[in-house]
């Protein structure tokens, strides 16, 4: 959608967001604990920010607020799961 709109600083913020979700996801792929930190720290800024500077809220704002929320929670449950689970 980047190549079909006009380049100004919302677009490059999206695709600024849209690369730190990409390099996430990829760490997600490993067990570091540093990436689990932050996927919950990156959906977890956003969710705030889209509850605190988001108006009245639209069907595609309300998926994604439950995308977060859901990316937070079970990154906290694996974090958790991490670093309380004994090494034999």
């Amino acid at each position: 959608m980047l190549w079909l709109r006009a380049i100004d600083e919302t677009a490059l913020l999206n695709a600024l967001l849209g690369a730190t979700y990409l390099l996430v996801g990829i760490g997600l792929f490993g067990r570091s604990r540093f990436s689990l930190c932050m996927a919950i720290a990156v959906p977890g800024g956003m969710l705030a920010g889209l509850l605190y500077y988001g108006g009245e809220p639209e069907q595609t704002r309300l998926l994604r607020m439950g995308s977060d929320l859901a990316i937070v929670l079970l990154s906290a449950v694996a974090l958790w799961r991490v670093r309380h689970v004994p090494t034999p």
